[in-house]
């Protein structure tokens, strides 16, 4: 949410919930404590911890089921900054590097989880340059979306982190009312202000499009 207060308004975001609620339920499985309970009370109306998670495990199955024309893509990722010394002392797997800060790893339930419940890629990775985290990342993310959604927006701070989360969806649908390829035009669409590229328009002829307006939309 903090990204969407930073943005500015003559920019463009769109936000999927989707992916929002689906990042907060696959959070909501391996969090304690006050986090757990936050998140509880944010993504359901006093639902058990099982009655939660078979929810959106089954609410993300049925978004990826294709209906109607229109085909859904899911892409959940958990990156864990890989580490080399691993001490069995601690139930969390404490994991000590040359100048002894403690990083800890996925704990096998929790992966076991994500996998199962919301078909989450579980890995390893060394978050040593935004660069490389990124590409990675992108790679995943752009194949399981069948190349819809070619980068992730990630905050500068991502090589001081020691897990990352992704959730990302796209889809593909038919029009209701089928545009004619043929009158299509090029165009320029202004994105943000003093910014403009030249972009392919749909077009109709002798047709009417009803739609509704109010302040907030038009």
């Amino acid at each position: 949410m903090k990204m969407l207060r930073q943005t500015s308004i003559n920019e463009t975001c769109v936000v999927s919930p989707v992916s929002v609620i689906l990042a907060l339920a696959t959070i909501q499985i391996g969090a304690k404590g006050q986090t757990k309970s936050q998140i509880s009370r944010a993504i359901s109306n006093g639902a058990t911890d099982t009655e939660i998670t078979k929810y959106y495990s089954h609410l993300s199955e049925e978004i990826v089921h294709y209906k109607k024309g229109t085909a859904t893509t899911i892409a959940n990722a958990f990156f864990m900054e890989w580490v080399t010394g691993v001490s069995q002392n601690c139930s969390h797997r404490v994991l000590k590097k040359s100048w002894f800060s403690k990083k800890f790893a996925v704990r096998k339930s929790y992966g076991s989880a994500l996998i199962k419940r919301f078909k989450t890629k579980v890995k390893s990775f060394r978050f040593q340059g935004t660069q490389t985290i990124s590409e990675s990342v992108d790679s995943y993310v752009s194949r399981k979306t069948y190349g819809r959604i070619k980068h992730i927006h990630y905050p500068s701070s991502i090589k001081d982190a020691l897990s990352l989360l992704v959730s990302a969806a796209s889809f593909a649908s038919k029009w209701e009312y089928s545009f004619v390829k043929s009158l299509n035009t090029r165009g320029v669409f202004y994105s943000r202000e003093s910014f403009e590229r030249k972009v392919e328009y749909m077009n109709v002829v002798r047709e009417n499009r009803y739609y509704a307006e109010d302040e907030h939309m038009q």
